[in-house]
């Protein structure tokens, strides 16, 4: 299911959408178990869960009645066909992150592009302690697996 697919599924849905981008920043905590309990207890609503994580509730009788769509990291990531659209000739350089691809369509040079991605990855993702924990566990790994990155 791609992001254009939820969007119209949310549009359709006689009862709404509550859509939850980035979910696997409440992912075991207590807003996760609060927002549970509102949704069970709501009429009847559409939700959307989006991120890179995995819920850390039971979500199966949900998904059975139809109530909970998902959408993980690879409906998130852009394809080949979606990045070339995007930014057509800086696609290659930027393996499809949106933010990337945008900072190399501004850049005047690639020394410039290369600045400028340094400093967004140091003032929006190294700031965050586990995020930087994340990146210092995960550096030197030719792969990255699910086991490895849940440290």
């Amino acid at each position: 299911m791609t992001l254009a697919d939820v969007a119209v599924l949310a549009e359709h849905s006689p009862a709404g959408a509550l859509v939850l981008d980035g979910y696997e920043r409440i992912a075991g905590s207590r807003a996760e178990t609060e927002l549970w309990r509102f949704v069970a207890e709501r009429p009847p609503l559409q939700v959307v869960v989006a991120g890179r994580g995995e819920p850390s509730v039971p979500l199966a009788g949900a998904r059975a009645r139809g109530e909970v769509l998902e959408l993980r990291a690879a409906d998130l990531r852009f394809d080949r066909k979606e990045t070339q659209e995007l930014l057509g000739r800086a696609a290659e350089e930027c393996a499809g992150w949106p933010a990337a691809l945008r900072l190399a369509l501004s850049a005047t040079s690639e020394r410039a592009w290369e600045e400028q991605l340094l400093e967004f990855v140091t003032e929006e993702i190294l700031r965050r302690s586990d995020d930087r924990a994340f990146l210092l566990h995960t550096a030197l790994l030719e792969e990255l697996s699910p086991p490895v990155c849940d440290f």
